[in-house]
């Protein structure tokens, strides 16, 4: 707050006496004026926002874990912490060599019975064999050819391939040379949006009314910058804290991890008739509420203290923004907390007493 020419260090007589006990043979003390002094300073125009910085993590789209369907003896891992995979990327690799070597039985035995059946259907056809051997050949080679088709899909699931590009974390246990399918491996988050999510304090939701109001931003790393964020989502955690959690178009350059901590600022618009003040002018505060002391001239010229009850919106370091008191009123900025009201207040150049 500006200090302007007008604002002046003004003396207050506070009227004190010693009064001690005479039955304890103390002497009586003739009470005397104790002038206390203090500081005023006129409340300036407040800011028209406030920004609260906070330290938010980039969250992903979705994630899914990875896992191998067959098991078998693993030969090949390429993400032994964490890394980013494009979409199609061979993440591991089963040893295919007893998968193969099922294939080519399977295969054997699809041929054998193919073969079987073709020859039983033309001895049927031919009257030198039954219809029921035909069909019971025809069962037998739809069985080998199922056979055949799960072998070929199980050495197609020998590798873990990256479904969508993303960062990948190896979350497996110590390395094993035998995995159990379905057990998972790595686990793979889309990263393709940028999605951000701070927790809040309720009470600052509740102080500005909807989240919606407010402005926020995020200063991604460089060569990114800062950028404008969307509201997405608002949870209450518990009764003290919300979580935001916001969107921005496209993906950053490079891509943020899942997890990182970011910077996120939240623009608050402050009341119109906001003023800012020194933090030193508040008195009795509880929470949001609080109290100034001013000073009021009578139409008799005399300076009187006035108490102001303020709400506080803002802490700008020294400085808070408050609501209700008279535009350009002159404060007391220092020293408010031994004056009552009612009490008026002199110059010290007048040496006029302040009287109750």
């Amino acid at each position: 707050m500006k200090q302007e020419a007008k604002a002046v260090t003004l003396a207050l007589a506070i009227m004190a006496g010693l009064h001690l006990d005479a039955a304890q043979g103390e002497t009586k003390a003739a009470s005397r004026d104790l002038p206390v002094f203090v500081r005023t300073g006129i409340a300036e125009q407040g800011p028209r926002s406030h920004t609260l910085n906070f330290i938010g993590h980039v969250a992903p789209v979705r994630s899914v874990d990875l896992s191998f369907e067959v098991s078998g003896e693993l030969v090949e891992i390429n993400v032994p912490m964490s890394t980013w995979s494009e979409a199609g990327d061979i993440l591991a690799t089963l040893d295919p060599a007893p998968f193969e070597v099922t294939l080519r039985k399977a295969r054997d035995h699809f041929r054998a019975a193919e073969r079987a059946y073709r020859r039983a259907r033309a001895m049927a056809k031919s009257g030198m064999g039954s219809e029921r051997g035909a069909q019971d050949a025809l069962l037998a080679r739809n069985t080998t050819k199922t056979l055949l088709d799960k072998a070929e899909d199980a050495l197609g699931r020998t590798r873990i391939v990256a479904p969508f590009s993303g960062y990948v974390i190896n979350i497996s246990d110590a390395p094993k040379e035998t995995v159990a399918p379905d057990a998972p491996l790595f686990r793979l988050y889309d990263m393709s949006r940028i999605r951000i999510e701070i927790d809040m304090p309720a009470d600052l939701l509740a102080d500005n009314g909807e989240a919606e109001t407010m402005g926020f931003s995020a200063l991604l790393p460089e060569p990114g910058g800062p950028i404008e964020l969307q509201l997405r989502d608002v949870t209450a955690l518990d009764d003290r804290v919300s979580r935001l959690t916001f969107s921005a178009s496209g993906a950053s350059h490079p891509p943020l991890r899942p997890g990182q901590p970011i910077a996120v600022a939240v623009q608050r618009s402050m009341p119109q008739e906001t003023v800012a003040i020194p933090a030193s002018a508040i008195v009795d505060q509880d929470g949001a509420s609080a109290a100034v002391m001013f000073l009021s001239r009578q139409a008799d010229g005399q300076n009187v203290i006035l108490r102001r009850a303020v709400e506080i919106h803002a802490h700008h370091g020294n400085t808070v923004t408050v609501s209700g008191l008279p535009r350009a009123a002159e404060i007391v900025t220092f020293g408010g907390r031994y004056m009552a009201e009612g009490q008026s207040v002199s110059h010290p150049e007048s040496k006029a007493a302040a009287k109750r």
